[in-house]
């Protein structure tokens, strides 16, 4: 009778659910390397990394392996570390955008373009776009009255008031 493998089926590997989070605990993965559903994870000693073992490994090839990757961390990600970097970097934006729209008089303006995530450069420009039209707005409206009065305002004859004027000083 010849000899059949089966593969690895779904859900297969999961004999039961550890107490509290001891099956779902969140480690760091050494880089490169791509891990199957259920796969037996170790932790390399010397760096407190995991990465996937071999059960059946007797060779010792497996103790080698581990000591030559705890050696070159230029090869692990640290999931932390990088979580606090992105941390920092959206702070850091956040209270550049914040900062940008209180000088520019539109402190308002800020949640928008934080939930739109839109670049500094972008936010300086709307920024002073908007500022633009407040002061041309502004400028209009500073010109001067408007020739025709509004209805209810009274009105000035300055012909009939230089007439009056010049009758008096004469």
């Amino acid at each position: 009778m010849p000899v059949m493998t089966e593969g690895q089926h779904t859900g297969e590997f999961i004999v039961s659910e550890g107490n509290g989070t001891i099956s779902r605990e969140t480690v760091t993965i050494l880089n490169g390397r791509t891990l199957e559903a259920g796969a037996i994870l170790g932790k390399v000693t010397a760096s407190g990394k995991y990465r996937e073992i071999d059960p059946v490994a007797t060779s010792g090839a497996e103790a080698e392996d581990n000591k030559a990757e705890s050696k070159t961390d230029d090869n692990v990600v640290d999931l932390d570390q990088v979580r606090a970097q992105e941390r920092t970097a959206t702070l850091a934006y956040v209270s550049e955008v914040n900062q940008l729209c209180a000088l520019a008089g539109s402190p308002e303006m800020a949640s928008g373009f934080i939930a739109k995530a839109t670049s500094t450069e972008k936010v300086r420009a709307a920024l002073l776009q908007a500022r633009a039209e407040e002061d041309e707005a502004s400028a209009v409206s500073a010109t001067g009255r408007s020739q025709t009065p509004k209805p209810g305002e009274p009105t000035i004859d300055t012909a009939a008031i230089y007439a009056a004027r010049n009758k008096t000083a004469r």
